[in-house]
């Protein structure tokens, strides 16, 4: 037999059955798998080598011969002397010498009944092994591992390393940011207008010298603090006053007209008098006849500021009088 591996695949009870091993085939023919009229595909090295019935495969012919010769080797009866030896199957009893041969009983046991195939005990088969199915891409040395039970180990995967690239650009993007912020100082803090509700001092810093003071009505424009410093002082932008600082309650989004501070109690004299938050703002509330609201000035167009709540509304100065004594 050639020393390459060769495979013998026959089927059995519809499954197809392949065998490398010289050891198989010899144990599937002495359980009755492989007979003389199976079927076989003989492969080396992966081509057909033979198809056809098993006795006509040289490398099984040994085997199926083998196979058929007794077990028992004959046994040769040299007891009467000056005779011949007579060799007699060693399952059979050798019959006693009479003078008559017609009269002699024929001792020859009766051999076993042989059952039909189908009733026959089937022998455990062995799991056989697939061969391996080798890549149309591997090469030689690859192959041969294959053959030899060795799977090659993949090539190394090659290292992604996308994420960190990322992550590091996020963290270069993030400190450019923060200097850039830092390095634009006021110029991303947020500036608005606002207008002085009463006379406030303007000073050199927080709680710091009184630097100009602000009359009722007057416009700066303040920097709001950036986020997390204390929000009580706001710092004026632009003007005489650029760098100084004002107190927020002393500011107001809306402009409030100039009035004469008067500082004194009046009464209503009309029914349902409109209390607004401007002159010409909505109203916020009604006032009726003998209501006293405490008057804090007049305006040049005919308004009472007046107290209202924690802050100031305006009513028409022509629906108040001194209260009467």
């Amino acid at each position: 037999m050639s020393g390459s591996p060769i495979s013998i695949a026959f089927v059995i009870e519809g499954q197809t059955v392949r065998l490398g091993d010289p050891n198989q085939w010899r144990a599937a023919v002495k359980h009755g798998d492989l007979t003389t009229a199976t079927r076989i595909v003989v492969a080396e090295d992966g081509g057909q080598i033979y198809s056809g019935p098993a006795s006509g495969y040289e490398g099984l012919k040994s085997l199926f011969q083998a196979e058929d010769a007794p077990e028992h080797p004959p046994v040769v009866d040299d007891s009467v002397p000056g005779q011949s030896p007579v060799i007699t199957p060693a399952f059979e009893v050798a019959a006693p010498t009479v003078a008559s041969s017609a009269s002699a009983p024929d001792l020859t046991p009766n051999p076993a009944p042989e059952l039909p195939v189908w009733q026959q005990p089937r022998p455990q088969r062995w799991p056989v092994p697939e061969p391996p199915t080798i890549p149309r891409t591997a090469t030689a040395a690859d192959a041969e591992a294959w053959r030899a039970g060795q799977r090659p180990l993949p090539p190394p995967k090659k290292k992604n390393n996308a994420g960190l690239g990322c992550l590091v650009l996020i963290v270069v993007l993030a400190g450019a940011g923060l200097l850039l912020s830092r390095c634009a100082g006021d110029a991303t803090r947020r500036a608005e207008v606002r207008y002085a509700e009463t006379q406030t001092v303007v000073t050199d810093g927080p709680d710091g010298a009184p630097r100009a003071m602000l009359n009722r009505g007057d416009t700066i424009t303040v920097l709001w603090p950036r986020t997390g410093q204390p929000q009580e002082w706001l710092q004026v932008q632009g003007g005489r006053l650029d760098g100084g600082y004002v107190r927020q309650e002393a500011l107001s989004d809306r402009r409030r007209p100039t009035i004469v501070l008067t500082e004194r109690m009046r009464t209503i004299t009309t029914e349902d008098v409109r209390v607004r938050a401007d002159p010409a703002g909505e109203p916020l509330d009604v006032v009726n006849t003998g209501d006293q609201v405490r008057e804090i000035g007049v305006t040049e167009n005919g308004w009472s500021e007046i107290e209202y709540g924690q802050g100031v509304a305006y009513v028409a100065t022509r629906y108040t009088r001194a209260p009467r004594r």
